[in-house]
């Protein structure tokens, strides 16, 4: 009986965390899931409960995905200071995790607002740091898709101001809202900047 009650602690031990850590990411996955539908408020009671689900052993790790949500809900929300700020936040407590994929997702992130909100010099800098961590990671956003933002954004820093360039460059970023998924501020985009699609 005393060895049943020992096995029965050890596997209860082992299975706990297990099952927190997966139903703590499930909630993660649900809160991302209503950012892509634009339901902050839905992502918002997902990540709650990811947050309380959270075992101990991955507190940088889920406090990184928390970070990344609440980013991702301040870009649905226009709030892109605030989404700035998460994607910083996310992508230094992936490093500190040693989770590589988030660390990447999250600088990528970072460095397509920056770059939307034209600031390129960061934006270049977000996104070699992604450039260095994609070398990690089998999967992401991928070297082309990164080495795109990248170009796009010294391209602009380096030109100097003319009506051809603002055009171009205007061009490039509805594309850029269109390729993330922001198609309703892509036409508004081309609409604003009389551009021909």
């Amino acid at each position: 009986m005393g060895i049943f009650l020992i096995v029965t602690a050890i596997l209860l031990a082992i299975a706990v965390p297990r099952y927190l850590e997966i139903y703590s990411q499930k909630q993660f996955n649900l809160a991302e899931e209503a950012v892509a539908v634009s339901d902050s408020n839905g992502a918002l009671a997902s990540l709650g409960k990811a947050m309380r689900l959270c075992p101990a052993h991955r507190t940088l790790r889920c406090l990184g995905n928390a970070s990344y949500t609440m980013g991702n809900v301040n870009a649905l929300n226009k709030n892109m200071e605030a989404a700035i700020f998460n994607f910083r936040k996310s992508s230094v407590l992936f490093k500190k995790a040693d989770y590589a994929p988030g660390e990447l997702d999250a600088l990528y992130r970072l460095g397509r607002i920056l770059f939307l909100e034209e600031e390129y010099r960061q934006a270049i800098d977000a996104l070699n740091q992604a450039l260095l961590v994609q070398e990690k990671v089998a999967g992401g956003p991928g070297n082309e898709a990164i080495k795109g933002m990248l170009e796009s954004a010294t391209i602009r820093l380096s030109m100097p101001e003319s009506p051809q360039k603002r055009l171009m460059m205007n061009k490039k970023r509805c594309t850029v809202l269109y390729q993330i998924g922001r198609e309703a501020e892509a036409a508004a985009c081309i609409r604003e900047n009389q551009i021909n699609p």
